[in-house]
């Protein structure tokens, strides 16, 4: 986080699980960890509002603090709910909170949720073996390469995961067809995880009621998609059905959409036909996963750049 600040610039750091006795694969801070971040950041900076910073972007005069942070948080996971927001209303500080629609309003598990919990119940390898079984079964049917030569293909280290962790989430996620990723990774949740998703997902994420109480609380709500697909890889049809639905759902929930709202792009996914989406469902302001300080005066407001947690300094 070397960039240089200035008074049109913004530090926006995002998280995902806060959790004790997380398994290793969901990257999560635990809440020790959590506490001595929120210590590091009223030490270094000074947290805004979402408000602030969409005027900032609205207004080439508009300043905010040299040291200007925003807090955010994506999929709406039952943690933000138990852990993040009452310690955010302790400081009287904002967080931006993104929950997917079908995982809070319909209880389904996302795919990224079952691939991580299916490693984590089973290990990285029967997984990884179960995947490349499931791949070379469906050869036939969806003209796809055999299992070893698309390890070879996908099998890359990425920034926080190993060559055999990589293979299975590209290939769940986004190499193989969707329908067949889709059977895959309910598959594979069923068999290791469990066989009622409806109860995991009341679990694992925050409900409709909960994130009511938390916008009444003072915290702020985006979209994260209907279903929380990358929103660069979906045909126009089904890209503004994403938009749209996270529209009405964040409408159902009482957050007027009107004047403007904010998008969280799941994965981080986006490209010029994503931005250009946003604006016509009406965003004023989106969110990516590029790790830098945000520059309000040259980036765009529906692309903001966001620091990861494991950025941050886990003790104070």
């Amino acid at each position: 986080m070397s960039d240089t600040k200035t008074d049109r610039s913004v530090t926006i750091i995002t998280w995902h699980y806060v959790r004790d006795g997380a398994p290793a694969d969901l990257h999560a801070r635990s809440v020790k960890e959590f506490e001595h971040q929120l210590e590091h950041i009223a030490m270094h900076f000074t947290p805004v509002t979402l408000d602030a910073v969409v005027a900032a972007t609205q207004d080439d005069n508009a300043r905010l603090p040299a040291d200007a942070c925003l807090l955010t948080f994506d999929d709406g996971y039952r943690d933000h709910y138990e852990i993040v927001f009452p310690r955010l209303v302790d400081r009287d500080w904002q967080g931006v909170f993104f929950p997917v629609a079908r995982a809070a309003r319909d209880h389904e598990v996302l795919d990224v949720n079952k691939i991580q919990f299916s490693i984590a119940a089973s290990g990285l390898e029967t997984i990884s073996n179960e995947t490349r079984t499931a791949i070379d079964a469906a050869r036939a049917d969806h003209d796809l390469p055999d299992s070893q030569t698309l390890y070879r293909e996908l099998a890359v280290a990425g920034l926080h995961n190993p060559p055999e962790a990589m293979f299975v989430k590209r290939a769940l996620q986004t190499r193989l067809p969707e329908t067949l990723r889709a059977r895959i990774c309910s598959e594979l949740f069923s068999r290791h995880v469990s066989s009622d998703e409806q109860d995991f997902a009341k679990q694992l994420y925050a409900n409709v009621d909960e994130l009511r109480d938390m916008h009444a609380g003072g915290m702020a709500l985006g979209g994260h998609g209907e279903r929380h697909n990358r929103m660069n890889e979906l045909d126009p049809d089904s890209r503004d059905r994403e938009f749209q639905g996270s529209r009405e759902f964040l409408d159902s929930l009482g957050l007027p959409t009107g004047d403007g709202w904010s998008f969280c792009y799941p994965y981080g996914a986006f490209d010029d036909a994503a931005i250009s989406a946003a604006q016509q469902a009406g965003c004023t302001t989106a969110f990516t996963l590029e790790p830098r300080i945000a520059d309000l005066t040259r980036d765009t407001p529906l692309a903001l750049p966001r620091i990861d947690t494991n950025d941050l300094p886990v003790t104070s």
